[in-house]
């Protein structure tokens, strides 16, 4: 049976290879070519999920990155208490970080096959 997989795995896989990514040019150009490969052999765990998975260096400090977002009905959007902390504190790039690694982290435990444990988590 395999390991079950926590928000934190998933944190620290992908500080993980941000880390190495900075390290080596050879493995950021690899995580880039195939992110979702990389992360399922460092996780040692299959993602099953339909989204597709984009990294992107932006380490150039000469550039400014924008993300355009999905565009998203605004009439059904509720924001929940995460949501509202992030707007009365702020954007922190490290939440942001975290938030990528809830989403993946969501990912495999909403797509996970149902012989597989349950994953419980607060968020």
């Amino acid at each position: 049976m395999k390991k079950s997989i926590t928000l934190n795995d998933v944190d620290n896989a992908i500080d993980s290879l941000i880390q190495s990514s900075w390290e080596s040019t050879d493995f950021k150009n690899i995580w880039i070519s195939n992110p979702t490969k990389v992360i399922e052999n460092h996780l040692d765990q299959k993602l099953n999920f339909n989204s597709k998975i984009v990294v992107e260096d932006q380490s150039d400090i000469n550039t400014i990155y924008l993300n355009i977002p999905r565009n998203t009905p605004t009439d059904d959007l509720i924001l929940n208490d995460e949501d509202l902390e992030l707007i009365v504190g702020g954007w922190n790039p490290i939440r942001a970080l975290g938030r990528q690694a809830k989403r993946i982290y969501n990912a495999i435990k909403t797509h996970e096959p149902s012989n597989q444990p349950v994953y419980h988590s607060n968020f």
